[in-house]
């Protein structure tokens, strides 16, 4: 351990020590060095977690950077490596001078999801409720292709989306499509552009209702109907297939089919409600 980081912890001896200490990303690297008894680094949660760093959206929820007796780092190698990563100093709890055989109990619990947290708080229909949340951060920053890439404060943004309860309750738009949350998620955005609009544009894909064999409204029902039925297209594409129908809708656009092409070779970004 550096000489910096030694001072934290020295004198060592038998007796847990707890402090919360400034890390720099240079403190981080160092703290690494020590990292020879985790699993291997999941890149992509160090990424998701230097994102969430980097934005200023990082929430210390309690959880330690912890070392052993001998200066080997037992939890907490995803945060470091984030802190590098992301360049941020951020205040961590540390704990120091902790027997060598905790490492066995440490991160045995499973983590909460947004469903538990929602359900915690109180509220209905808790694990939609949460994937809808998810599918909107990501949208409203600009990485809903990247879908699970942020980190999300469930609490915050229901706050922020608040209408997200009631749509929940939504039977035909949840029944309409396995990957339900996406057209709810579809339906938020597209209600916050024009909510007349959005909702006869919605209630027409939900019951096929007066639909004309070219419209987009049928288009589309059709398609996820389709995904009902055992198609194999992801959630981040149905998302995206119901705002390329809704902005044909709103600029009188004819379509004959409803693509998003996605890791091919003419990619296209995410679309945006018009």
């Amino acid at each position: 351990m550096t000489a910096t980081s030694k001072s934290l912890f020295s004198p060592l001896k038998p007796v847990v020590q707890v402090q919360k200490v400034l890390v720099t990303p240079e403190l981080a690297q160092g703290w690494l060095t020590y990292n020879t008894m985790n699993r291997p680094l999941s890149d992509k949660l160090v990424a998701k977690y230097a994102e969430t760093m980097r934005s200023g959206n990082w929430k210390s929820n309690g959880d330690t950077v912890s070392f052993a007796i001998d200066d080997t780092l037992l939890d907490g190698q995803h945060r470091l490596a984030a802190i590098v990563k992301s360049g941020v100093a951020l205040e961590m709890i540390v704990v120091s001078n902790l027997e060598k055989d905790v490492f066995s109990t440490k991160d045995t619990g499973r983590k909460r999801s947004g469903a538990d947290i929602l359900g915690i708080l109180g509220e209905q229909n808790a694990s939609t409720v949460a994937a809808v949340l998810v599918k909107l951060v990501h949208y409203y920053a600009g990485c809903a292709h990247l879908n699970n890439s942020l980190a999300v404060d469930y609490p915050e943004a229901l706050r922020a989306y608040p209408e997200v309860r009631d749509i929940c309750k939504h039977y035909q738009l949840r029944s309409l499509c396995r990957f339900s949350s996406s057209i709810l998620a579809a339906y938020v955005v597209c209600s916050r552009v024009n909510k007349a609009q959005a909702d006869e544009f919605f209630a027409r894909v939900a019951d096929g209702i007066g639909l004309t064999a070219d419209s987009p409204e049928r288009l589309l029902r059709e398609q996820l109907l389709r995904m009902h039925d055992g198609g194999t297209k992801g959630r981040t594409a149905a998302m995206a297939w119901v705002i390329k129908a809704w902005n044909a809708k709103r600029t009188g656009r004819k379509i004959k089919l409803i693509q998003w092409r996605r890791g091919q070779e003419q990619k296209e970004d995410f679309p945006i409600a018009i």
